[in-house]
């Protein structure tokens, strides 16, 4: 996760906030996962795709930040967890 963020935060140009929030392996170690939260929320897609772009630029920063054999196949996803909880807790604050 801690590789993820220093990837993105070097590569980003600060348009908008772009954080992990999880990574998510696959049983096996053939799939990863990066979850991701974007704000504004308005940027998600722009952030997205630049994101997706970025996905072998990433796979070979891993390389030199991993100690592994063979590393997962990567893809980024915007957390849709981490958008729901942040709703949750706009409601319950609005009713305080």
């Amino acid at each position: 996760m801690n590789a993820a963020a220093k990837f993105i935060a070097r590569e980003s140009n600060g348009q908008s906030l772009i954080t992990v929030t999880d990574v998510r392996v696959s049983e096996k170690g053939d799939d990863a996962v990066v979850l991701v939260s974007v704000m504004p929320a308005e940027t998600q897609e722009k952030a997205l795709a630049f994101l997706q772009r970025k996905t072998q630029d990433f796979w070979k920063f891993l390389t030199g930040e991993m100690k592994t054999r063979r590393l997962p196949t990567l893809s980024f996803e915007i957390d849709q967890g981490e958008i729901n909880r942040q709703k949750i807790e706009g409601l319950i604050d609005s009713t305080k």
